[in-house]
């Protein structure tokens, strides 16, 4: 798969928590993990999105991920 180098602006806005947002989680977990390489990661990710238009497309229009602070109405 060849990548296109585009002319991308990223957009960061700070936001307050939402209702409930926990600032620490604690609990025991079994699951494990392996550490993946920056680039390596970033490749993967960019990938899945690639292939799984599906999945986040429909949010684009969704009026919740449209607003900055939905849960402060």
């Amino acid at each position: 798969m060849k990548y296109q180098k585009r002319n991308l602006r990223i957009k960061i806005k700070f936001v307050s928590d939402r209702p409930g947002h926990d600032k620490r989680y604690c609990m025991k977990t079994s699951l494990s993990y392996e550490v993946t390489p920056l680039k390596e990661g970033l490749k993967k990710t960019y990938e899945w999105y690639v292939k799984n238009e599906w999945w986040w497309k429909p949010l684009i229009n969704d009026k919740f991920f449209k607003e900055d602070e939905p849960w402060k109405k």
